[in-house]
């Protein structure tokens, strides 16, 4: 399938520290309402079709989630937390030492997706970026309705990951190596 599967242009990206993390704001804009958006990003049954790992329930309410990791060949549960909830227009989680916040935006033409992900190594931020847009690309063809199976882990390389990673690292200015270990 990697033949027929082209990643879209760059997402808008930036950088910044906080607190000595570093935080990637990773935004992309989906021609579907907010409600239909919101649903693929925490339904249980829709995150896993898009993303590296299947939540042990709906991302729509406080307390603690098991995500488990399906990025790699042996599965790996992640114990993490609710934060902070607004349906459908932000939910925020942690995700092992990482920290998620979606935030949704209804717009004219469909909806505006921010996600804010917190991470303790500057050197990360153009792969996790280029592995959320890969993330991305697949949430768009499922809300598009053209069945696509995820794209993880190392399977990303396979589908424009290592160029991404370094047109990422070059868009926010952060040297990367040619590693091929993903974050999706």
């Amino acid at each position: 399938m990697a033949d027929t599967f082209t990643p879209s242009g760059l997402a808008h990206v930036e950088t910044r520290e906080i607190n000595g993390k570093w935080q990637l704001k990773f935004v992309r804009s989906f021609a579907h309402p907010v409600a239909t958006v919101w649903r693929v990003l925490t339904a249980k049954e829709e995150v896993p079709m898009w993303s590296p790992y299947r939540p042990s329930r709906d991302l729509t309410d406080l307390g603690p989630v098991t995500l488990m990791m399906l990025d790699s060949e042996e599965e790996v549960p992640l114990e993490c937390e609710i934060l902070s909830v607004d349906p459908p227009h932000h939910v925020e989680y942690t995700w092992d030492t990482d920290l998620l916040r979606w935030e949704l935006l209804s717009q004219s033409e469909g909806t505006t997706v921010t996600l804010y992900h917190t991470m303790e190594d500057r050197n990360w931020v153009p792969k996790v970026a280029a592995g959320w847009h890969i993330c991305m690309d697949v949430a768009q063809t499922i809300l598009d309705g053209i069945p696509h199976p995820p794209i993880r882990g190392m399977d990303a390389v396979n589908y424009g990951w290592t160029e991404l990673n370094a047109q990422y690292g070059d868009l926010l200015g952060i040297e990367t190596d040619n590693e091929t270990d993903s974050q999706t």
